[in-house]
C-alpha cells in the first residue's frame, strides 16, 4: 500500500512463503477459499535515498490460524515518482509466420508520442519505447488494410533490454497495418559444373521440358526487385556418352524471397 501516482518502490519480492499453523479443518477452510493476501504497508512512509525494513502482514482469511511468513521483513527503498515524454516505434514480430505471399507495405500509430513514468534512475536508461505487432495474427489473411487495437507497448534500454519498471501511459495503442503482395517473373538460370568427356558439348538444356521456363518469386518490393534469375546448378563431370542427361534438383530461395512457385 502505497501512494502510487508519487512514488516508486524498488525491492518487494513478487511472492513470498507462507506456512500455516493451526485446525486441520481450518487449513482446509482456508485452501477453498484461497485468499490469501500479503500487505506491505508503507502508507506511512515518503521517499529517501535510504532502505526501509518493513514487517510484511497477512490477511487471514480464517482468523483461528497462525502464520510465519519468509520473508517476513523486507528492505524497501521509495522514491519518488518522474515522468517524460517518450516517442514511439514499432517492432514486427512473428514475421516468418505471415502468410509467405504477404509484405508489410505501412505501419501507422495511433499515437507516436507516451508518457514514461518511473523514477529518474530507470528513465534516464529508457532508450527507446516500441508497439510489438504481432504478425502471428490469424486474420492477416489478405492483401488489405487491417485495424489493429491494444497493440502493447514496451520499453527497452540501449542494449535492447526491457525494462520493466517503467510505467507507460497508455500502456497500449492503436495501430494499422496495410499488408500487400509483390511478384516477379524470373527465369531459372542453369550453371554447370565439372567437364563433358572429350569431344562433348551442351547443345540445349530444358527445365521442365521448356526452353524456357520462370517461376514467381514473392517477397518485400525492394528485396525482390533486383532479383533477375533463380540459379541452379548441375554437375555434368563425364557425361556426354548418352544423349541426355535428366537431373532432379531442388530451388533455393534467394536474399529476400519469401515465397517461389516452384
Amino acid at each position: 500500500k502505497y501512494n502510487e501516482e508519487a512514488y516508486v518502490v524498488e525491492g518487494v519480492p513478487k511472492t513470498v512463503d507462507m506456512v500455516l499453523t493451526g485446525r486441520k479443518s481450518d487449513i482446509y477452510l482456508a485452501k477453498q477459499l484461497g485468499e490469501h493476501e500479503v500487505i506491505l504497508d508503507l502508507t506511512d512512509y515518503e521517499s529517501s535515498n535510504m532502505s526501509h525494513r518493513v514487517k510484511l502482514t497477512y490477511t487471514k482469511s480464517v482468523s483461528s490460524l497462525s502464520y510465519k511468513l519468509n520473508p517476513s521483513y523486507v528492505n524497501v527503498t521509495i522514491k519518488d515518482k518522474v515522468s517524460s515524454l517518450a516517442n514511439v516505434s514499432y517492432e514486427l514480430l512473428n514475421q516468418k509466420k505471415l502468410n509467405s505471399k504477404l509484405s508489410v507495405e505501412n505501419v501507422e500509430l495511433s499515437k507516436y508520442e507516451v508518457v514514461i513514468k518511473g523514477s529518474k534512475e530507470v528513465l534516464d536508461e529508457v532508450a527507446s519505447v516500441k508497439a510489438l505487432i504481432d504478425l502471428s495474427n490469424s486474420d492477416f489473411k489478405d492483401a488489405t488494410t487491417y485495424e489493429i487495437e491494444n497493440v502493447p507497448l514496451v520499453a527497452y534500454d540501449s542494449k535492447g533490454k526491457i525494462i520493466n519498471e517503467v510505467e507507460i501511459v497508455p500502456g497500449t495503442l492503436n495501430a494499422t497495418i496495410k499488408l500487400d503482395t509483390y511478384s516477379v517473373n524470373v527465369p531459372i538460370s542453369v550453371k554447370t559444373t565439372g567437364k563433358l568427356v572429350t569431344g562433348k558439348a551442351i547443345s540445349k538444356i530444358l527445365i521442365n521440358n521448356s526452353e524456357s521456363y520462370s517461376i514467381e518469386v514473392y517477397g518485400d518490393k525492394d528485396s525482390i526487385g533486383d532479383i533477375k534469375s533463380v540459379p541452379v546448378t548441375v554437375n555434368i563431370a563425364g557425361q556426354g556418352s548418352n544423349d541426355s542427361k535428366s537431373y532432379t534438383v531442388s530451388l533455393s530461395k534467394p536474399q529476400g524471397v519469401k515465397y517461389m512457385s516452384a
